[in-house]
């Protein structure tokens, strides 16, 4: 190799040792040779304006200037030519002063945008400056791109808003091509009528695919018949995905056939703006952009990559060896390779050096001239273009032989490293692209090294915490995970990291507003190319909505189970209840029927008529139980203002209840503390309801002792009365789990069917709930496992103003209970059940009254008819309201409609209200529900039948 001019002492950076002699390498001439592919003009100038370095865009620009472009050539003085206007500049102050700040120090010029006229047709440029340091050295990068299209696009959409304001009719439209035209720039504009398949595509769009604007039909048709066969199931799967409202926006990536039959490659990005009335799109606008160059450049570089990674696989050395007596060079074949130079070349100093761009070229020189005269090795690794125009990276290594005081001999390696620095440049533009990227993502991304140290937060990670990207590296995102999951959470990192697997973990951690967030975080292992272990990367993703929806929908879960295990047991505790009264009625009508049609000795013929109705009142209870319940639920229970004495009332209950408690042989007591209001208005057949369940569980409850029920009165609000009411007893008393489903429907402190107490469970749910409609409540105040339980009961009550009427009121004294009436008058049952037709019309008859049967509503109709015929009416009709054939509500409504003025009462065993209204509606004077009461039946009967039609 030929003598160099003296080096200068070579930097080391990044804590490298490099060999002594050794220089950094210059990226100058590897980055223009990089940017060969691009249509941007580059070049780089050295503190003196002068051009180092040029791409081929450059080369280009520079020669369409002919004799003018000299100055713009390697080695031309560029601000001369921008002083001379040799840019075509019409301001070179502006250009020069750019250059002249980058070179004084600052990173980068504020960009100027320019036009020329050169060749006769208006183009716009951008010159864009950014500064470098290389070797102490101060270099300036001058990129000048060609923005005509951008220029003529901002000018088209401005001419658009002109056009635009014009026409208000279409204002609303022209605005939103508008606004995509400014945000999309450099791109083809579409606009879909959905409904009619009509299409309006502007010029750029037609221009894409090499067509006029008046050679493509305006139809939806034109798009899907150029799509790509492979290409149109996505794009309409995307299509029908926005119309479905599943995306916000529609994205697709196809391509498109042109004029002269290439594939064009396209984003299509667009939105519906409207909706029909039927929710179905009407109007879709969007755009296109070309791709197709970026799909070329990524295949191309794919297809480099490819090759780099070829030849890498063969590292290739080469010796050399230079006589600085004779000034003959000799060079291995394998430094003829890498030079790309026959084998029979021979080399020249010139040739050795021709290789390099500058500045490798003064550098190398520099440091063969100092090996030649002061016998300094090197060691230097420099950007490298062989014979044939192929850029590579080499590394040139050298060392001097000196002889009484002079150098007999140079020699040293001279090594393709292009794939090692290609690689490590791969490396270092994956990870600034990675970086990129990260920061536009919305996902929190995270890197670690092997030892567990932070090396990178994303932007949506540090917004999320509010902290600076020092701060997280430093570790303050651990202080933001919550006090109660860090200790877990680092303990799974340290697991992972030991084990090199990857890591999934939920834990919360602190917003910059303070909330805590539920995040899933999860990270996988990093290993470099020679599969060493470098550490994590890893994704946060806030999903604390999702975490609320899983723990409500398991709670929802745990409650519908529940739910429908109390149910469950509410249907085995109900069946207990009704089986175990019915086999007393069954039993009971076997042993009145006798064997030998007589009773067995012994058995009291009255007894078991006490038993039967016994049992069959307690079936009654049971059901109002199940419908009270269902009234509350449905909220149609009517609590009713009616004047009573409370202290009477509260007698009457203990009274009704003593033989029930004498007969287990407790003591049932009454303590009146302090004094009670004389009258009050409020419900008191739903108050004695509650008293009565809570005073009859006490006595149920308790095996021995007692049970108190103490009252009192305290004045409320608005001149209210608060009543209070607590029963307390001696019995079994409660665990604390079993309090926790005290008042739940269907469900009672012991759930099973062979419990030693009956009961549905649904006594105290209902006391409670009627409690709160009389404004008060129902609680637990005391309980222990066999040591008793307290229970108070409160409601809110309405003194009474006026004085009560001459009449006997419920809470007040009993009214005494009628004699059977005597029932004179002509009556027609109609009934089907032939056990209900027996009972009614014989308890009918022993009151004297003259019946007649009728099976069904069709055949109540035709008596009632024929009566009216024969001048012998009925006096009353008792209607059953669920009879096949014709149903009780449809024979009223014929009645009325006919014209029959006498008594309808109906008969049911449908007991809501809402039944009750429905019957009257139908065209009945009054309701009873079954099971029918005598002495009801005979009250009901006589007001009608006294009610003689005229």
């Amino acid at each position: 190799m030929a003598a160099r001019t003296p080096r200068r002492k070579r930097n080391t950076r990044r804590g490298v040792r490099r060999a002594p002699g050794r220089r950094a390498p210059d990226p100058i001439g590897v980055l223009c040779q990089g940017l060969e592919v691009l249509d941007t003009q580059v070049a780089v100038l050295d503190r003196d304006g002068t051009i180092r370095a040029v791409n081929a865009a450059w080369r280009e620009f520079a020669a369409a200037h002919g004799g003018d472009g000299k100055d713009l050539q390697e080695g031309g003085k560029y601000l001369d030519a921008c002083a001379r206007g040799a840019a075509r500049c019409p301001d070179p102050a502006a250009a020069t002063r750019a250059i002249r700040s980058v070179l004084a120090g600052a990173g980068a010029a504020t960009p100027v945008e320019y036009a020329s006229a050169r060749t006769g047709e208006e183009r716009w440029y951008r010159l864009t400056v950014v500064g470098i340091t290389h070797e102490g050295e101060r270099l300036a990068i001058v990129a000048r791109a060609d923005v005509t299209a951008a220029v003529t696009a901002r000018r088209s959409a401005a001419a658009a808003t002109a056009r635009a304001e014009s026409l208000h009719a279409d204002l609303a439209a022209h605005r939103e091509r508008l606004a995509l035209a400014l945000a999309g720039g450099d791109l083809g504009l579409w606009d879909w009528n959905v409904q009619t398949g009509d299409v309006f595509y502007d010029d750029r769009w037609c221009r894409m695919l090499g067509h006029g604007a008046d050679e493509l039909r305006p139809h939806v048709d034109s798009w899907a018949s150029r799509v790509h066969p492979d290409d149109l199931p996505l794009a309409q799967r995307r299509l029908q995905e926005h119309f479905a409202r599943a995306t916000g926006l529609y994205e697709c990536e196809h391509r498109l056939r042109a004029k002269d039959g290439s594939w064009r490659w396209v984003l299509a990005r667009g939105k519906v703006m409207t909706w029909d009335a039927d929710g179905k799109p009407s109007r879709m606008v969007g755009t296109h952009l070309d791709t197709t160059a970026r799909r070329q450049a990524e295949e191309a570089l794919r297809r480099s990559r490819q090759l780099l990674e070829e030849m890498g696989q063969v590292a290739r050395v080469g010796g050399w060896e230079f006589d600085p007596r004779s000034a003959v060079n000799t060079w291995t074949k394998a430094i003829h390779e890498i030079y790309e130079l026959p084998h029979d070349c021979v080399p020249t100093p010139e040739l050795g050096l021709g290789g390099y761009p500058e500045p490798g070229r003064s550098t190398l020189a520099r440091a063969f001239t100092e090996a030649v005269e002061a016998a300094q090795p090197f060691d230097l690794e420099l950007p490298f273009v062989s014979a044939r125009g192929t850029p590579r990276w080499v590394r040139a290594i050298g060392k001097a032989e000196r002889q009484d005081g002079r150098t007999t001999r140079v020699y040293g390696a001279f090594q393709d490293v292009t794939d090692r620095v290609e690689r490590e440049r791969r490396v270092r533009e994956s990870e600034a692209l990675f970086k990129a990227v990260a920061d536009t993502v919305p996902v929190l991304l995270w890197m670690s090294d092997a030892q567990k140290q932070s090396t990178f937060f994303n932007r949506a990670w540090l917004e999320f915490t509010g902290h600076s990207l020092a701060d997280e590296l430093a570790g303050a995102w651990i202080g933001a995970v919550h006090p109660e999951d860090r200790e877990a959470m680092l303990r799974h990192c340290q697991e992972c990291f030991t084990q090199r697997r990857p890591l999934e973990m939920e834990f919360r951690m602190r917003r910059h507003d303070g909330e805590y967030r539920w995040m899933l975080d999860r990270g996988v292992p990093r290993h470099d190319s020679e599969g060493r272990f470098v550490g994590f990367v890893g994704a946060s993703v806030d999903v604390h909505e999702q975490r609320l929806l899983r723990d409500q929908l398991r709670e929802a879960t745990a409650r519908a189970e529940r739910a429908s295990r109390a149910k469950s047991e509410f249907l085995a505790n109900i069946s207990h209840e009704i089986r175990t009264p019915l086999t007393a009625i069954l039993g009971c009508a076997d042993l009145l029927e006798g064997h030998d049609g007589g009773i067995d000795a012994g058995v009291d013929r009255a007894d078991l008529v006490e038993t039967i109705r016994r049992s069959g009142q307690h079936l009654l209870a049971l059901l109002n139980d199940v419908l009270d319940l269902s009234k509350i639920e449905a909220r149609s229970m009517q609590i009713e203002a009616i004047p009573f004495a409370p202290a009477h009332l509260v007698a009457e209950v203990v009274e009704m209840l003593r033989q029930r408690a004498l007969a287990k042989g407790l003591m049932l007591e009454l303590h009146v503390q302090g004094s009670l209001p004389a009258r009050v208005l409020s419900d008191p057949t739903r108050l004695r309801q509650v008293l009565v369940n809570l005073v009859g569980n006490a006595i149920k409850f308790t095996a021995s002792g007692r049970v108190v029920l103490r009252t009192s009165a305290e004045e409320a609000e608005d001149g209210r009365v608060c009543l209070r009411f607590e029963i307390e007893d001696s019995g079994v008393g409660m665990t604390e789990e079993q309090t926790r489903h005290l008042f739940q429907a269907f469900s009672q402190a012991d759930a099973t069917t062979t419990r030693r107490f009956g009961g549905t469970g649904l006594g105290l749910a209902i006391s409670r709930r009627i409690a709160r409609l009389l404004g008060g409540d129902v609680e637990l105040v005391r309980t222990a496992k066999d040591a008793g339980s307290t229970f108070r009961f409160t409601c809110t009550v309405a003194r009474e103003v006026a004085p009560p009427p001459a009449r006997t009121t419920p809470g007040n004294s009993p009214a005494p209970v009628p004699a059977p009436p005597s029932l004179a008058g002509r009556i027609l049952l109609a009934e089907d059940g032939l056990d209900s037709q027996r009972l009614i019309a014989a308890l009918l008859r022993r009151a004297g009254a003259r019946v007649e049967v009728a099976a069904n509503g069709r055949v109540a109709l035709e008596r009632v008819r024929a009566a009216e015929q024969s001048r012998a009416p009925f006096d009353l009709v008792l209607l059953d309201m669920q009879m096949p054939e014709v149903d009780g509500y449809t024979a009223a409504r014929q009645l009325r409609a006919e014209g029959w003025p006498g008594a309808i009462v109906a008969l049911t065993a449908h007991a809501m209200q809402e039944d009750q209204e429905r019957c009257i509606a139908a065209g009945c004077d009054a309701y009873a529900a079954k099971p029918i009461e005598r002495d009801q039946l005979y009250q009901i009967c006589a007001h009608w039948l006294g009610r003689k039609r005229s």
